[in-house]
């Protein structure tokens, strides 16, 4: 089992955020629904908003060569910030994201990735491109109706294929407990499709570090995805008795 463990501080931006239900809110969802209100803007106009200054190319050094997977998210309001890449340090790119609605199984927004020039980008310089799919609600809906979930599969492979993207990444999050299996099958579907559609295709799938609702079932889900990308933060948050790191190697207790 490949598990990859993913420090995002410089794309996606931390804070601490405690839901008022079983399960913490993530960074991928907190700030995915703060930017949704601005998803209409252009990449310069995220600049803007983001006070992304013009970006002074850095001398890269070219003798580095990776050995290992370097998978980092690219959300599209981080606007032309891909320009200062080091994209010989970055094997992957996950563009951040394709939201679904849970009823039809159709995308709602894939915010530009079809023709955002970060994609090309990264093509251009050998990094292998994937593509988020979130969804925060209305699993118990999309989990039980086979239509919306083939529909997705078939909208994902097309998505994929246009954009010569070599993996999709499932980001479902605060999924009831008694859908595990549902959320199982799903899983083995999708990837058996993927898989055959797109030969050398990755399907990868975004977990908390901490199965709160105990819907993950990774003993059979790591018999048919490739690998999990662990979001292994807000050990520490505002609502903490101690003060500690974000996203800590060790406990400090």
């Amino acid at each position: 089992m490949k598990i990859v463990f993913t420090f995002i501080g410089s794309v996606l931006l931390f804070s601490a955020l405690i839901a008022q239900n079983i399960s913490p809110v993530s960074i991928h969802r907190e700030q995915s629904e703060f930017y949704s209100v601005l998803s209409h803007l252009s990449e310069r106009e995220f600049d803007s908003v983001m006070e992304i200054e013009p970006f002074r190319f850095q001398k890269m050094d070219t003798s580095c060569s990776l050995e290992k997977m370097v998978f980092g998210y690219h959300p599209y309001w981080i606007g032309s910030a891909y320009q200062s890449y080091h994209w010989n340090l970055l094997s992957d790119l996950c563009y951040f994201s394709c939201e679904v609605d849970p009823v039809t199984g159709n995308p709602t927004n894939t915010h530009n990735f079809l023709t955002t020039p970060v994609i090309d980008t990264a093509l251009a310089h050998g990094t292998n491109i994937h593509l988020c799919v979130t969804m925060f609600s209305g699993h118990n809906s999309f989990l039980n109706n086979q239509e919306a979930q083939q529909n997705l599969i078939n909208q994902l492979i097309s998505l994929l294929t246009a954009r010569n993207a070599i993996g999709v990444n499932i980001d479902f999050e605060a999924i009831p407990y008694n859908l595990e299996q549902e959320l199982t099958d799903f899983m083995i579907d999708l990837s058996f499709q993927i898989h055959d559609a797109i030969p050398g295709s990755i399907v990868s799938m975004a977990t908390p570090a901490v199965d709160w609702n105990g819907i993950f079932n990774i003993e059979v889900l790591n018999e048919h995805i490739d690998f999990f990308m662990i979001m292994g933060y807000d050990y520490y948050c505002n609502g903490s008795s101690m003060a500690g790191p974000v996203d800590g190697l060790y406990s400090m207790v």
